[in-house]
């Protein structure tokens, strides 16, 4: 189920030995093997699947990886949960965001990738020479996907030799290897999901996950169905708690939104979030699980304009521009500001009005 590689992590020991030849101090490393992924290649290590039904006879035992932001109170209320992957019947998974429980996932960030060979010479030069026959015993004896060092192990020798035999750093060998990052560039680098390794905990279980893995809005959207309905006049009304700029009436209007039927009210949801986006993220129950699996099964979070294009994009996605759809959101956009060049505008001219040729990029 879950098609894993092999990581090494080099990190700083955090032990000195006192060598009086040289009257030196020098910090050891610890190598470590992890086998998991790195957090941009989740897709290619969980196999996702499509179209979770509830199992008839009512014995569903329901995982949820970290990350998830389902909100466990309203999936009790209809299912069983369990935290063992080996029990559960249907497992569950964000598509943003695995960083949780360290029960299931040991987590690497800040890391730095170096090729094997430059690993390999790194190490031979090591005050410790124990830890570059570990290392190469590591990379013969199985495919190895990647090196990383820790932030902190290349922060520390990256500019000084304190790790090492001779005058050579880290940065001395990333340059010999044209691997070079300067340590500010590594900076604005460091939380991209390449350099974030999920290391799999083997005492979690989750190698023996027996069931099909699936996207957390399939739960979501199946948890408020059949509840109320944001329709027209729906909007209307928390539209206006929203307009008073009040906190508890805007509290109240995010707390009927996260329990409405999603699906049924999903474009004025969208709608309700674009109009008062600026004072819903002030607040702090917009982080609270109720709200986030909203957000979650939307597609969206609070950063950025919800121009005509994102809401035309997110539309798209949810098979959700139809021709009333697309009538509604030129209504709630006429007045903003548009910029019609944009490589995100798929259907739109000035009005906004749709495109002679966008009859087949409608959903109807």
């Amino acid at each position: 189920m879950l098609n894993t590689k092999k990581y090494i992590v080099i990190d700083d020991a955090e032990v000195q030995d006192y060598c009086e030849i040289q009257e030196r101090m020098y910090n050891k490393i610890k190598i470590k093997i992890v086998d998991g992924f790195t957090a941009d290649k989740t897709n290619e290590v969980v196999t996702v699947s499509k179209g979770w039904q509830p199992l008839d006879n009512g014995k569903d035992k329901l995982f949820f990886f970290p990350g998830c932001s389902v909100p466990r109170f309203k999936v009790r209320e209809h299912f069983a949960c369990t935290i063992k992957p080996s029990s559960a019947t249907a497992a569950f998974i964000s598509a943003e965001n695995l960083m949780g429980s360290g029960s299931t996932f040991d987590c690497y960030e800040d890391l730095y990738p170096i090729d094997l060979k430059t690993a390999v010479d790194m190490t031979k030069t090591l005050s410790d020479q124990s830890k570059a026959k570990v290392l190469q015993s590591f990379i013969a004896n199985q495919p190895i996907e990647q090196v990383f060092l820790t932030r902190k192990l290349w922060k520390e020798c990256n500019w000084n030799s304190r790790f090492f035999n001779d005058e050579h750093t880290i940065d001395y060998f990333m340059r010999k290897s044209k691997q070079g990052m300067s340590r500010w560039n590594f900076k604005y680098h460091q939380k991209e999901t390449q350099y974030r390794l999920l290391g799999i905990n083997h005492k979690s279980g989750l190698k023996d996950l027996p069931c099909e893995v699936y996207l957390e809005d399939e739960i979501l959207q199946v948890l408020n169905k059949d509840n109320f309905v944001i329709d027209a006049e729906k909007y209307e009304e928390l539209k206006a708690f929203g307009d008073t700029k009040d906190k508890e009436n805007l509290v109240l209007m995010m707390e009927l939104m996260a329990n409405c039927d999603f699906e049924k009210s999903f474009i004025y949801l969208l709608f309700l979030i674009k109009e008062f986006q600026k004072e819903i993220v002030q607040l702090k129950e917009s982080s609270h699980v109720n709200f986030k699996s909203l957000l979650s099964y939307l597609g969206l979070d609070l950063t950025g304009d919800l121009d005509i294009y994102k809401l035309t994009i997110l539309a798209k996605q949810h098979k959700k521009f139809t021709r009333v759809n697309a009538a509604l959101i030129s209504g709630l956009c006429v007045d903003d500001y548009i910029h019609y060049e944009s490589n995100d505008n798929q259907c739109w001219t000035t009005g906004p009005i749709l495109q002679k040729d966008s009859k087949n990029y409608l959903d109807d």
